[in-house]
């Protein structure tokens, strides 16, 4: 698992996440894959000033500061894949077949990544 994926010309993943040491832990998490750029952010106002054309997938929280995760996705639109993980289960807000994967917390290091690489695939 180690090493994941790998691209040419490399891949950006947005991790936003307002709960600073589960944003680390995802960060560590995929801190081993090479040619894989992690951004994070702690609200959704910085997951929308951080999304540019750029970012190749989208791992995010439903429950932020300033901006809900439904509200990031409203603004963002479907134009790269989102993996959700949250606290709450899927619903009329977010619905599991809106999102590249949808994870109820906790969640574990091979689902997380699991969901990402298939999200970047």
């Amino acid at each position: 698992m180690e090493g994941e994926p790998t691209e040419s010309g490399g891949r950006t993943v947005l991790v936003v996440e307002d709960d600073e040491d589960l944003l680390g832990t995802y960060e560590l998490w995929l801190a081993d894959w090479e040619d894989v750029t992690v951004l994070t952010a702690l609200d959704g106002e910085a997951a929308l000033a951080a999304a540019t054309d750029d970012v190749d997938a989208l791992v995010l929280d439903r429950k932020l500061p300033a901006l809900s995760g439904p509200e990031v996705l409203d603004r963002l639109g479907g134009d790269r894949p989102v993996v959700v993980v949250s606290a709450y289960r899927p619903d009329a807000h977010v619905a599991e077949e809106d999102v590249a994967a949808y994870l109820v917390k906790p969640v574990t290091r091979d689902g997380f990544l699991d969901a990402v690489r298939q999200a970047l695939s």
